[in-house]
């Protein structure tokens, strides 16, 4: 019996050991609590009288949910409620691509009598992403409720390069809401969109104010990329609608940018151009082009009178935006010093102010 007596330690320590490699136990999910009681009690409390707090419950839980979240708000979107179903789909969204779990039960939504359910499942869909939700945007994209079109549009946009392919043939649309949604989301996929340029500027002719001003928008992100629109939206400089003047004139301030850094050829070609919109009636044209002219500081000779000219403009806010040009410029712009150190006397203070800081550079 004396080994038996040796043995014992050892077997002791085994025993220890084999305690210690036990998997530890993982701490409960706790449920988030609004006043006072927990998520899964709000969502049984169906009677009338608690719906609006149930409802408070489930909007102010979903701001700060996390992926142990997913299965109860996969649930809520069968919920009774219309208005719990349109938060749960908002939550799912918020997750992002953990969430492409959901993308079958977010797709039944999209069947939904009720329009702000079927758009808070579409807006969820499209913060999801990934190429499996483009097949469920391009079906619903024959929808009859505008809004349900235009945000699914807008969804392939923040899907991003896998929906480039159906978002072109978007751009010609016969419906001009998806027009403009289609024309805007392309302006948030780069450099894939390079390819749509021929479209978007034959979209700058557009009968649709709003088509047209998508298109100079988002041939503006594009950049120098889209230097070939630079005609088509000169000529929209002519037009009558100041906002797509403007947007024309924000357009080529930063597709020629991008060509100046780029050491472009011609990148300076829309200078002149710029300091003809300086004249324009509407003083937001103005102030844009002012803008747009201090990134051509190297263009001295023409840029800085023109600009110097615009010091005295009417309007507070042209002469704000010329002030910084001028100083964006920095000492190449000497010639305007006399005109600046006049400005110290503006009646508007912002002005002063600003005339200042650009005469201490």
């Amino acid at each position: 019996m004396k080994w038996l007596s040796l043995l014992l330690p050892f077997v002791l320590v085994g025993v220890c050991l084999a305690a210690d490699q036990q998997p530890e136990s993982k701490p409960e999910h706790k449920e988030p609590t609004y006043f006072g009681k927990a998520i899964n009690e709000w969502i049984a409390s169906t009677d009338d009288k608690r719906r609006e707090q149930r409802r408070a419950a489930i909007s102010d839980w979903v701001e700060e949910i996390d992926n142990d979240a997913m299965p109860t708000l996969t649930k809520l979107l069968k919920d009774a409620d219309s208005y719990v179903r349109r938060e749960a789909a908002y939550g799912l969204g918020q997750l992002g691509s953990d969430a492409k779990a959901t993308i079958p039960a977010l797709t039944k939504l999209l069947q939904e009598q009720d329009s702000d359910v079927r758009q808070a499942a579409v807006d969820a869909l499209g913060k999801i992403g990934g190429t499996e939700a483009v097949p469920t945007f391009t079906k619903l994209l024959q929808e009859k409720d505008w809004e349900v079109r235009q945000a699914a549009a807008d969804a392939l946009g923040e899907i991003g390069p896998d929906a480039v392919p159906i978002l072109k043939k978007l751009l010609k649309d016969k419906d001009l809401q998806i027009r403009r949604s289609a024309a805007s989301a392309l302006g948030t996929i780069t450099p894939e969109v390079k390819t749509a340029i021929p479209v978007l500027t034959e979209l700058l002719k557009d009968k649709d104010v709003q088509v047209r001003l998508s298109a100079a928008s988002t041939l503006g992100m594009i950049n120098s990329e889209a230097k070939t629109a630079i005609p088509v939206l000169t000529e929209l400089l002519k037009g009558t609608n100041s906002q797509v003047r403007l947007a024309a004139v924000r357009a080529l301030g930063e597709i020629s940018r991008e060509a100046l850094e780029n050491a472009g050829p011609d990148a300076t070609a829309v200078v002149p151009v710029l300091i003809g919109s300086l004249k324009d009636k509407d003083s937001d044209v103005r102030g844009a082009a002012a803008m747009s002219l201090g990134k051509f500081g190297h263009e001295v000779r023409a840029v800085v009178p023109a600009l110097t000219e615009s010091l005295k403009d009417e309007s507070v806010e042209v002469r704000l935006y010329a002030v910084a040009a001028l100083a964006t410029i920095g000492p190449r712009a000497k010639a305007a010093v006399p005109t600046l150190t006049q400005l110290l006397k503006d009646k508007d203070e912002n002005v002063r102010q600003a005339a200042a800081e650009a005469l201490e550079r």
